[in-house]
């Protein structure tokens, strides 16, 4: 099992899969057993706008023998910022059936991996 990120900052236009560096090629935010998801962003230089997270919960079919995933579940979270002060999205279940509208950023990202 992993987590998925993909991150839209409204006050730009940006979406972006949120990636650490010892996964670099892949869409993976993080893996293994019993992945565990943390994420504290700081973005003091943003400019006031929201910032959302849209994560997924998902497995690998074939045990990561090839570059496939399917989403289990997903939420979506994220913060405001009004006159440089942060206001906190409340977190809310997404429908991870067909990634949330995010195919488009996900095929971009990773072109060889299979999102089922």
């Amino acid at each position: 099992m992993g987590w998925i990120q993909v991150l839209t900052r409204e006050f730009d236009g940006d979406v972006s899969v949120d990636v650490l560096p010892y996964f670099a090629g892949t869409p993976l935010y993080s893996y293994g057993h019993l992945p565990t998801f943390f994420d504290a962003p700081a973005n003091p230089g943003h400019p006031d706008g929201t910032w959302r997270a849209d994560t997924f919960l998902v497995i690998a079919p074939d045990v990561i023998r090839t570059r496939s995933v399917r989403p289990v579940a997903a939420f979506t979270w994220g913060y405001r910022l009004v006159g440089g002060h942060p206001d906190v999205l409340d977190p809310a279940r997404l429908d991870h059936s067909n990634w949330s509208g995010h195919h488009a950023v996900l095929h971009k990202t990773c072109p060889d991996w299979s999102f089922e």
